[in-house]
């Protein structure tokens, strides 16, 4: 099918006398979740000569105009566009409390090119609706059991009435899911479900979480090192078995063995060009193993 559908692609661009190559490659969607199959024509000069937004915010912001040339003066690409929008120009709203703001699709207009009138580029404008900017309300918890609601209220920066910034509200998620980690609690998942008051331009959130069992440390595997340097790498974890699981531990020393350390390997002459981890769990035990590989 997705033969046909390039061959498909390539008549159309030759019925327009248009000379390119129909490429085609898998990639995660620039927003959302879940794949896309994005298609591109090889062989054609076309450039975004022009960008323009559709809202003073975005075309004053001074750190915008600085991301621009991730696009202007680049060939032109659709999916490109969509990845600017979502990286660059929908985090400068939301953290304004913009929550709502619709940014795009696109709109595109072909013009002669600067450098050679005799080709065409592309002038860009990105439509934007800020909408209303929305204030803090607060968070109503649901399912915790091993963390109080009063813990998990003191983790929340946004007071009462503060512009709901959207870039703290994602960090507050990933500070819960980090906090739970840090006890053991490896399979927590946490819903947020937003509720907007349109009429005072309020948002709260009823947040749902579903803690799962409480890991605790199993065996650490190690591959790769020699017996002293595995016996150092041993000395220097500080989890031991039946101890409660520590992930921000785990992440912390992964980053610290992504490629020799003193810290942990002291002296002695090691070295490796590649480092593989794995986490284990046994969910019958409620245990978790380390694994950890070095080559």
């Amino acid at each position: 099918m997705i033969d046909e559908i390039a061959a498909v692609i390539e008549d159309m661009l030759a019925s327009q006398k248009i000379k390119g190559s129909v490429t085609h490659q898998l990639l995660a969607r620039p927003v959302g979740e879940g794949m896309v199959m994005q298609f591109r024509v090889e062989g054609v000069q076309l450039r975004v000569q022009s960008v323009q937004f559709g809202d003073p915010i975005a075309a004053n912001s001074e750190r915008l105009k600085d991301r621009v040339p991730d696009i202007k003066g680049q060939p032109y690409s659709l999916f490109a566009i969509e990845v600017f929008e979502n990286e660059q120009v929908r985090p400068l709203y939301v953290s304004k409390g913009y929550l709502r703001a619709q940014i795009g699709p696109p709109q595109t207009h072909l013009i002669p090119d600067v450098n050679d009138p005799k080709q065409s580029a592309v002038e860009l404008s990105i439509p934007i609706t800020p909408g209303p900017a929305y204030t803090w309300k607060g968070i109503s918890w649901q399912g915790n059991v091993a963390v109080k609601s009063s813990d998990l209220d003191g983790t929340v920066e946004l007071k009462s009435g503060e512009i709901a910034d959207g870039m703290k509200i994602e960090a507050q998620w990933q500070k819960i899911e980090s906090y739970y980690g840090q006890h053991g609690y490896l399979d927590m998942k946490l819903n947020a479900e937003p509720q907007f008051d349109e009429a005072a331009h309020q948002i709260s959130y009823r947040v749902g979480i579903s803690e799962g069992p409480q890991y605790r440390m199993g065996d650490m595997v190690i591959t790769g090192l020699s017996l002293d340097a595995e016996r150092r790498l041993r000395q220097a974890w500080q989890i031991a078995p039946g101890q409660v699981f520590d992930d921000g531990y785990y992440e912390l020393h992964v980053k610290i063995l992504s490629k020799p350390s003193r810290e942990i390997f002291g002296d002695l002459p090691v070295h490796y060009n590649e480092f593989g981890h794995l986490l284990r769990p046994d969910t019958s035990r409620h245990t978790v193993d380390v694994l950890l590989d070095f080559k």
